[in-house]
């Protein structure tokens, strides 16, 4: 959730370094943390309302940047407040914003520390950042409501934010068509479903379900009776299971250690894609993230190599394999910007550019999803021509 702005680039956590990860005062950091990434996202996205239901403060000891402040308080004033998240102005207990239609006061940031108020203030501050300057118009713009639109079931605020993030990207990487974004909205709007999940579900809590989607023979230890060694590649596949599974029939039953369980997903996703056997964790750790739902450590490998060559990432190079692997997962800007370049890597807009029809959208799909057909056909071709339709109007 939490957008970084170049005038807010420090983090925040529960607790401070050194001292023991508590939390005080109502004891509810984490409530604390929402509510300044809530105002953080905001203001970044230059909003000026913000209708709170149910708001709810509290106090807790959080560290902004270097700072460590013990008792960080958020006060909301009336019955789901509509704040204006720019209001924002410094006091000399904290920091206030004011309701979106008028100069009453409806939330304070205060800070209850005596000791080096001033600078725990100040820090508080630059977390939350300024307004985005706006000097870029995208050719082919999308707005919010029409996100809406096509996705009905996303909330509102969700769309916005990814509406700008695409008029943001969107000129870069050429996705400036209603066939090319209709195409791409279709593609990461199932992926996601509908912009939401920005990690693969790796849970999976039915046997018959594990079944269904992973019954192979060649992931033969998903059934009890048969054991491979999990440490082994065979080529692209599992080792061979002992004894020798031949075909799939309806008397097999799942492990239970396969339900709702990372180890799924390490073993059907082993030695493919870049991954290596299950016992290397490969497969969970590089499932599905971002809006196109990266998959595989030779994935992630190649997103990293075509950010870091792009001159205007010099200064922000990433290791996705590595220590910059989440922020495909919670930064939206990254998620969308690592996204474009796996379309842009694979010459999607030139498929796209043939038209709205279920072969593009298979083809299509079947880049993104990495199967033929790709799942959730159905979905992926109703959700692009509903997206071309509205985009059209």
């Amino acid at each position: 959730m939490a957008v970084e702005t170049a005038a807010a680039k420090s983090s925040i956590k529960c607790g401070c370094d050194g001292l023991m990860d508590y939390l005080t005062g109502d004891g509810n950091c984490q409530r604390v943390i929402y509510n300044l990434e809530l105002l953080k996202r905001d203001i970044s996205k230059n909003k000026v309302s913000h209708k709170l239901n149910n708001p709810a403060g509290g106090t807790g000891q959080v560290k902004v940047g270097e700072v460590c402040i013990d008792n960080l308080q958020i006060r909301f004033y009336g019955d789901n407040p509509e704040i204006n998240p720019l209001s924002k102005q410094k006091t000399q207990e904290g920091i206030d914003f004011s309701a979106a239609n008028s100069s009453n006061i409806v939330l304070n940031v205060n800070v209850l520390d005596k000791a080096e108020k001033d600078k725990k203030i100040e820090a508080v501050w630059g977390y939350l950042g300024d307004k985005t300057q706006e000097n870029h118009q995208a050719t082919f713009p999308v707005t919010g409501t029409q996100l809406h639109e096509i996705f009905p079931d996303t909330p509102q605020d969700r769309c916005d934010e990814v509406a700008a993030l695409l008029n943001k990207y969107s000129d870069k990487f050429e996705i400036n068509t209603p066939l090319r974004m209709a195409h791409f909205l279709g593609q990461i709007g199932v992926e996601t479903g509908g912009l939401m999940k920005l990690q693969e579900n790796s849970c999976y809590t039915s046997k018959s379900r594990i079944k269904k989607i992973f019954g192979k023979v060649k992931y033969c230890d998903l059934f009890e009776g048969y054991t491979s060694d999990l440490s082994k590649c065979n080529n692209d596949e599992p080792e061979s299971c002992v004894p020798s599974l031949q075909k799939i029939t309806s008397d097999l039953v799942i492990k239970d250690k396969y339900v709702c369980s990372p180890s799924l997903i390490d073993y059907t996703y082993s030695c493919r894609m870049g991954n290596g056997p299950s016992s290397s964790g490969d497969g969970s750790r590089f499932l599905g993230k971002g809006f196109i739902h990266l998959t595989g450590k030779g994935q992630f490998e190649n997103i990293s190599n075509i950010w870091n060559k792009d001159i205007e990432n010099q200064n922000n190079k990433k290791d996705f394999v590595g220590a910059d692997i989440d922020e495909i997962t919670n930064d939206l800007d990254v998620a969308m910007k690592a996204s474009m370049y796996y379309w842009g890597d694979n010459a999607i807009n030139l498929l796209a550019d043939e038209g709205v029809t279920n072969i593009q959208v298979n083809k299509i799909g079947a880049v993104v999803n990495g199967t033929n057909p790709p799942n959730d056909f159905e979905k992926r071709l109703e959700k692009t021509k509903s997206a071309y339709q509205i985009l059209n109007k």
